[in-house]
């Protein structure tokens, strides 16, 4: 790896970054899926692609995620009308 490579990898957001396969092992799911259910989570919860996938990675149930997520989402929805 050169100074270059090295210097983009030092970055703090290289240290959070998000394990596609683990996040698929541990759901049980392939690549695609995890890859839509992550575009899904991120326009739900109105974060990044990377922010989604870290979300993925730390619960437990994507069900139940995802309902909290379109809930909270209508819940917003409801306050500005």
């Amino acid at each position: 790896m050169n100074n270059k490579e090295q210097s983009l990898y030092k970055d703090s957001e290289f240290l959070y970054s998000a394990d596609v396969q683990k996040i698929c092992e541990k759901h049980n799911l392939s690549r695609h899926s995890i890859i839509i259910i992550a575009t899904k989570v991120a326009r739900l919860g109105d974060f990044t692609p990377k922010q989604a996938l870290l979300k993925l990675s730390a619960v437990d149930n994507i069900d139940d995620y995802l309902v909290n997520l379109k809930f909270a989402k209508e819940g917003k929805r409801q306050r500005r009308e």
